[in-house]
């Protein structure tokens, strides 16, 4: 019982990041893109 529940927790941390990390990617992506939508406009 007890190495299920730090079976769960472990998954849920790594879960977790893996999240966030794929959220700093997307923001990184689109702050990327806005920089050259703005440098094609000028």
């Amino acid at each position: 019982m007890c190495m299920n529940t730090a079976g769960m927790f472990i998954s849920y941390l790594s879960d977790r990041a893996q999240r966030q990390a794929f959220l700093e990617t997307r923001r990184c992506i689109e702050a990327r893109l806005r920089l050259e939508t703005e440098n094609q406009r000028q």
